[in-house]
């Protein structure tokens, strides 16, 4: 079964304390489905070092669209933007401002082992202005997971000055693909 670092629980809570208060945060928690982690999440702090199971950050995420969205997971991919916005404006902004997409992208793939204990995000293709992201052999993949990584994705090259980002979720498991891929293209 795998595990999610507690720095993307942490990041998921953070996007629901910042927006809706503590009581909505405390709420994400009781949805927790696994007894022991609602358990070490009640007082809403996850902690940063620690691993989770997987299906607590789908359990928060899930709760908060339903709660804050249409109930159809398309909130997670905000959600996954503003988490990379607070992951990614802290020690790392300094890269930003000198660094092209591409290197910030697969920095950011290279990661992906430091926040799941499954799978690997890779670079797969490189254009001018566009790049593609597999997540590959993910013990879980989930719907709410996969927009949040799209979500992610969009905004890291916002935040490297891209302009008129899109982004597209091309391929997932969990509608029968062989791996999770992620287009990102701006102008």
């Amino acid at each position: 079964m795998g595990k999610v670092k507690g720095t993307a629980v942490a990041g998921r809570l953070g996007y629901v304390r910042a927006r809706h208060g503590e009581a909505a945060v405390l709420r994400m928690v009781a949805a927790i489905t696994d007894p022991a982690a609602r358990e070490q999440l009640a007082d809403g702090r996850a902690l940063k070092s620690q691993w989770y199971p997987f299906s607590v950050l789908v359990d928060i995420s899930v709760a908060l669209d339903r709660e804050f969205g249409r109930g159809d997971l398309s909130l997670l991919e905000e959600v996954g933007g503003d988490v990379a916005e607070a992951d990614l404006s802290g020690v790392y902004k300094i890269f930003f401002r000198v660094a092209n997409p591409h290197f910030i992208v697969d920095r950011a793939a290279s990661v992906w082992r430091n926040y799941y204990s499954s799978g690997d995000c890779v670079v797969v293709a490189k254009e001018e202005k566009a790049v593609t992201l597999e997540v590959r052999e993910f013990d879980q993949p989930h719907r709410a997971h996969c927009l949040a990584v799209l979500g992610w994705t969009k905004r890291t090259l916002v935040l490297t000055g891209c302009q008129g980002v899109t982004g597209r979720h091309t391929e997932c498991r969990t509608t029968g693909g062989q791996v999770c891929r992620f287009e990102g293209r701006w102008r």
